[in-house]
């Protein structure tokens, strides 16, 4: 309940308190009423979001997790739930910045986003959410971006690498092991 109070000319407001006693049931309602709302109930979140509540439950229960659990809500789910949104927003925004880099213009291909200094950790956050060989190619797919527009990595064999060395004979450019590395890369 608020009360607004008028001192020389200015106006205060000032919360008086409400007191709620809280019984077993009342806690376990409300506990049961914000899991329904898919509301953050760790430790952490409930001491600072619903302190009365957690108060009053170990008070009552002897401990905030004693009392989910007679409100009928999984610790480990509450937990599941909060990481798993919190993980997909953060694949969301992965895909969403790596689209942007490609956009403009930042070569995605593996050798050179590991070389950039400001996309690299695209490549490597996007372990977390891919496995296995092709995670970059999956990667890049789920960002909505055709992995054949990006060469992931060049296969060679014996006819292309005959091809590359005569063309840069032809060219002129050097041959030795150091100049074909930083071409490749």
């Amino acid at each position: 309940m608020k009360l607004t109070i008028e001192i020389k000319g200015l106006m205060i407001k000032k919360m008086t308190r409400q007191l709620i006693r809280w019984s077993k049931n009342l806690i376990i309602g409300t506990i049961q009423g914000l899991n329904q709302e898919e509301a953050d109930l760790r430790d952490i979140t409930a001491q600072r979001d619903h302190r009365k509540l957690y108060r009053a439950s170990r008070r009552h229960f002897g401990s905030w997790r004693k009392a989910l659990r007679k409100a009928g809500v999984s610790y480990k789910e509450v937990e599941q739930r909060i990481y798993s949104a919190r993980r997909e927003k953060e694949k969301e925004n992965l895909l969403k910045k790596l689209n942007q880099a490609y956009h403009s213009g930042v070569k995605l291909n593996r050798g050179s986003i590991i070389n950039n200094p400001k996309y690299k950790i695209l490549y490597w956050n996007s372990k977390r959410f891919y496995k296995g060989r092709t995670f970059w190619e999956d990667t890049i797919s789920a960002a909505g971006l055709n992995p054949k527009d990006i060469v992931i990595q060049q296969r060679w064999n014996k006819e292309k690498v005959k091809e590359a060395l005569l063309e840069r004979k032809v060219n002129n450019e050097p041959l030795n092991l150091g100049a074909i590395s930083k071409k490749t890369h």
